[in-house]
């Protein structure tokens, strides 16, 4: 899966277990919070490749590239800002 989705939409009506614990975050605001209290590490998330992989049920995908896409107007500023 070359392009995978950038977006998914949970929805839920009616939790089937009780307790709040969850496995999603919100990536804008991990974002947001390290852009504040530590460009440096953000920096490295946008411009460190990594590679996923995916194999299940005979299906296999891998891809490289970096944690966090910015547009280019906010890379420019986040690379001068932290230098």
């Amino acid at each position: 899966m070359k392009y995978p989705p950038g977006f998914q939409l949970l929805h839920c009506i009616r939790a089937s277990s009780e307790g709040g614990k969850s496995i999603f975050a919100d990536a804008f605001y991990a974002a947001e919070v390290l852009y504040k209290t530590s460009p440096k590490d953000l920096k490295a998330l946008c411009t460190f490749p990594v590679t996923y992989k995916y194999a299940k049920n005979g299906n296999f995908y891998t891809d490289t590239k970096v944690t966090i896409e910015l547009d280019t107007t906010k890379v420019s500023l986040l690379c001068s800002k932290s230098s």
